[in-house]
């Protein structure tokens, strides 16, 4: 069986061309063991299967125990599996991308883009997030996909070198996504509505501002570089048990700072499911 770091290396084989130098930002190079560029700067591939190619991480909120709680609430309740298979329903329908280059801006622990290239069958692609324990997790995933721990805003990857953007319930830079992408590329942008996780809103910030979520202010930056052609609400529910609802608890900025004692009262409202409502936007860059 090949081994995490051997897939890694070989993926990197394919994909070189479409990296740079974090350092110096020149042409990357694939090595026996990792990366170089002509200014001799060298990345070797970790043992696990993935890139570092950030410098000092600083320490977030989003751990290892966060990444595992969401892997395995994603994987057990299938959570965004309609919005995954709307992103890839599109892109194989759309004939202007064959054998695609996607690149996931703020991946996570992989689940989304592993979700996508299972169905897209001809693409690649390249996940990326500052969480180094994020990225290990995704490395567990058995698909087309070169993993790295980079820097979102300044990324490791060359200019117009990509077919789609992903950028799914993650800031966005849409400066760097224009860098990036190809002429007549797209960006894939998930969003929140406002029934989204309504069921945590209503009972963590009742009688708060955050009771309530709009999602005008995203809609309004992604239209200001973007030509929307494509637009898709996903509204449904996910029924979960009280397990699950711990890990989705966990996993979740909007109840991070609850205490133990709120949460537990929460489980106890036995809620037999969550509301998950979601737009997809698809957008092309517009001409300058």
């Amino acid at each position: 069986m090949i081994s995490k770091k051997q897939r890694a290396l070989t993926q990197l084989q394919s994909l070189d061309f479409v990296l740079r130098c974090p350092h110096c930002q020149k042409a990357a190079q694939a090595t026996d063991t990792g990366m170089t560029c002509e200014n001799h700067h060298t990345f070797d591939v970790a043992k696990q299967g993935y890139l570092h190619l950030a410098g000092t991480v600083a320490k977030s909120r989003y751990t290892k125990e966060l990444f595992r709680a969401r892997q395995a609430l994603l994987s057990e309740t299938r959570f965004f599996n309609p919005v995954i298979s709307e992103i890839a329903t599109w892109i194989e329908g759309e004939s202007s991308l064959s054998s695609p280059l996607l690149v996931d801006m703020g991946c996570g622990e992989g689940t989304h883009l592993a979700g996508i290239l299972e169905q897209v069958k001809s693409g690649r692609g390249i996940g990326i997030d500052l969480a180094k324990e994020g990225i290990q997790l995704a490395t567990n995933h058995d698909v087309d996909a070169l993993w790295l721990v980079a820097d979102l805003a300044k990324s490791p990857v060359q200019e117009h070198s990509v077919d789609v953007v992903l950028n799914i319930l993650s800031p966005a830079n849409h400066q760097e996504f224009r860098r990036i992408l190809k002429a007549g590329g797209y960006v894939v942008k998930v969003i929140p509505n406002a029934q989204y996780l309504e069921e945590l809103r209503k009972f963590f910030y009742a009688g708060t501002d955050k009771e309530t979520y709009e999602n005008e202010g995203a809609k309004e930056q992604f239209e200001k570089t973007l030509e929307t052609v494509h637009v898709s609400r996903q509204n449904y529910s996910v029924e979960l048990t009280d397990e699950q609802w711990r890990d989705l608890i966990a996993m979740t900025p909007l109840t991070w700072n609850a205490p133990p004692e709120q949460v537990n009262e929460f489980i106890e409202l036995a809620l037999p499911s969550v509301t998950v409502d979601l737009t997809v936007l698809v957008g092309k860059l517009k001409k300058s």
